[in-house]
């Protein structure tokens, strides 16, 4: 498997393990999906909501442009919203990645989802980002 170096390294171990199995598409080896994922908590959604203020902030006159700026920040709930998608490796340690869903309150209803990531230790490592980092042709949502 590569890293985003991109080196290539040995996964051998994680999936051994039984804490991680292979997530491959089309006979290639992009990611790892984690057996038992980070189980996020209220302290996870206090910062979750202010990584998702964050991003609002700096995207709100894209927002506005796209007639979107309807997503309401009280009582949102991301921990029912958020769930774990994949595992991939920055360096040599494992980060996770999770994907937060809700419906945007436009003409459409349109599902809207944001991707953020988790270290080691279950630290948010990243701010919210409208991609995934390991996108591959298997994926139904990108």
């Amino acid at each position: 498997m590569y890293n985003m170096l991109p080196e290539s390294i040995d996964v051998t171990e994680y999936i051994e393990s039984g804490e991680f199995r292979p997530d491959s598409c089309e006979g290639r080896l992009d990611r790892l999906i984690k057996v038992n994922p980070l189980k996020l908590n209220s302290t996870h959604e206090l910062q979750l909501q202010g990584k998702l203020r964050q991003w609002k902030t700096e995207n709100n006159s894209r927002l506005i442009t796209n007639d979107s700026d309807t997503i309401k920040l009280e009582d949102i709930g991301l921990l029912s919203k958020t769930t774990y998608q994949y595992s991939y490796f920055i360096t040599t340690k494992p980060v996770d990645v999770y994907r937060t869903d809700w419906i945007i309150n436009t003409i459409e209803n349109k599902q809207f989802c944001l991707f953020i990531q988790f270290d080691e230790n279950g630290n948010i490592n990243s701010n919210y980002e409208d991609h995934g980092w390991v996108i591959n042709s298997c994926d139904s949502i990108n």
